[in-house]
């Protein structure tokens, strides 16, 4: 009975595991965020169905052992990435051998490519670190979004393999807020006259 899902890198962990008698494992496909909080509240993570989602998407697709976006792009895109499930009927035969009824292929997700940069979108995310605040790139000539960063972040690794209540509450319970998407937030211009001496700028450049 699968009990946990454990990164492949945490070596210390999977020692701890295999210690423990009757403790296999076995490798599993999931989604890996390597630049981590840095593009958390961008990107979001995944995680599995619950109840209250088969009620609200009933009719599409979903199954119990689906995985869903649970936030930022990850959950905007969600039926871009997701694709659609395959079905096989089949029946085994006394002799052993399979013999396919029906089948239904699957039909793999859309590819999204966006336009940030991943060095510069780290660099703002470590320049903030340690404080609370957004801040975004954006190239002047083409309007493409290099960089949009909301800090503190979180390891949306984490939240994808399953984080314990203990970290989740300490997340929750601190000050800084890292769950709070801080660039979907409005905010008032510190001098009114900014916004138009910008889209001046703007204008002059282009």
């Amino acid at each position: 009975m699968p009990l946990k899902k454990v990164s492949k890198t945490d070596k210390a962990l999977h020692e701890k595991l295999f210690a423990l008698d009757g403790v296999t494992s076995q490798m599993v496909g999931a989604r890996e965020y390597p630049y981590g909080e840095a593009l958390s509240h961008l990107l979001g993570y995944i995680g599995p169905v619950t109840a209250d989602d088969l009620k609200k998407l009933e009719g599409k697709g979903y199954t119990s052992t689906d995985i869903i976006g649970r936030r930022g792009l990850e959950q905007v895109l969600e039926e871009q990435l997701k694709g659609t499930n395959g079905v096989r009927i089949s029946i085994v035969k006394e002799d052993g051998t399979v013999k396919t009824l029906a089948e239904k292929q699957v039909e793999n997700g859309k590819d999204v490519q966006l336009t940030i940069d991943v060095v510069a979108q780290q660099q703002l995310y470590d320049q903030l670190k340690g404080k609370a605040g957004t801040a975004s790139a954006i190239n002047p000539t083409t309007g493409e979004t290099l960089a949009l960063v909301s800090a503190p972040g979180f390891d949306p690794n984490e939240m994808t393999l399953g984080i314990s209540q203990n970290k989740r509450k300490i997340l929750e319970e601190d000050p800084l807020k890292p769950f709070l998407n801080r660039f979907k937030l409005t905010y008032v211009p510190g001098s009114v006259i900014k916004p138009i001496t910008a889209a001046i700028g703007l204008r002059v450049i282009s």
